[in-house]
């Protein structure tokens, strides 16, 4: 069996940075993670959403996942051209600390900037009134292991949709189909801030870019309550 583009497949999978001993990255499989010594009881374990041939994954899995078989285990080595690139000096780049206090930003080493071009660099170093900002990938000129398994490809659309909201960590109380719209349900449980937006906007982008045959419009319920709102809102 083999998968094609456009295919929406729930994958388990775990990754270690070969460049970096080892290291595990991530996984999604509460087994695994217990054999791996790292589970975390608060985190939500779940295949998660792949899209093949999606510019969200990467080159290597793509491939991969192409090939792949329903309930069968396959581990990749992915090198940095299949994974997250080269590293690029002319990403790492020099802004004067002038520049951020004039925006009210304390910038300090490890500090995430999303730049105006929307890409996030990361402050390396900051010296005699210069702050150096690396823009590579963090895994750029990584070396990387994946072990995946497909467990399910799928077909319905409202499960889709779902699914592609939950990549940005939203998770819709229901999603139905009213006619000829979509309906997408958050309850005053589903937290609120700014990010929520954000993700909620990006997730639509991609419910429209990757199902081709789409004909419904998307309609979003949100249920906010005063309580959850100004906390959701002090927190960001």
């Amino acid at each position: 069996m083999s998968f094609n583009d456009g295919a929406f497949l729930m994958v388990e999978y775990t990754a270690w940075d070969l460049t970096d001993n080892n290291k595990v990255l991530y996984t999604n499989n509460a087994d695994k993670a217990k054999e791996l010594n790292i589970y975390d009881e608060k985190k939500r374990y779940q295949p998660d959403l792949m899209i093949v041939g999606s510019p969200l994954v990467l080159p290597g899995l793509n491939k991969a996942l192409r090939e792949a078989s329903l309930n069968t285990t396959v581990k990749i080595e992915l090198e940095p051209k299949d994974a997250f690139g080269e590293r690029s000096e002319q990403l790492v780049f020099v802004m004067p600390l002038s520049e951020f206090k004039k925006q009210g930003m304390d910038p300090y080493v490890g500090m995430r900037i999303r730049l105006d071009n929307g890409v996030i660099a990361i402050v390396k170093s900051i010296n005699s009134g210069r702050v150096v900002l690396d823009a590579n990938p963090e895994l750029a000129g990584h070396k990387l292991l994946y072990e995946i398994k497909v467990v399910k490809e799928l077909t319905d659309l409202a499960e889709k949709i779902e699914n592609i909201f939950k990549l940005f960590n939203l998770y819709p109380d229901s999603v139905q189909k009213d006619s000829n719209k979509i309906v997408v349900s958050f309850s005053k449980n589903q937290k609120k801030d700014h990010d929520y937006f954000d993700k909620k906007n990006a997730a639509l982008s991609l419910v429209f870019n990757t199902i081709k045959d789409l004909k419904e419009s998307i309609e979003i319920r949100e249920e906010f309550d005063k309580q959850s709102f100004e906390s959701s809102i002090k927190e960001s």
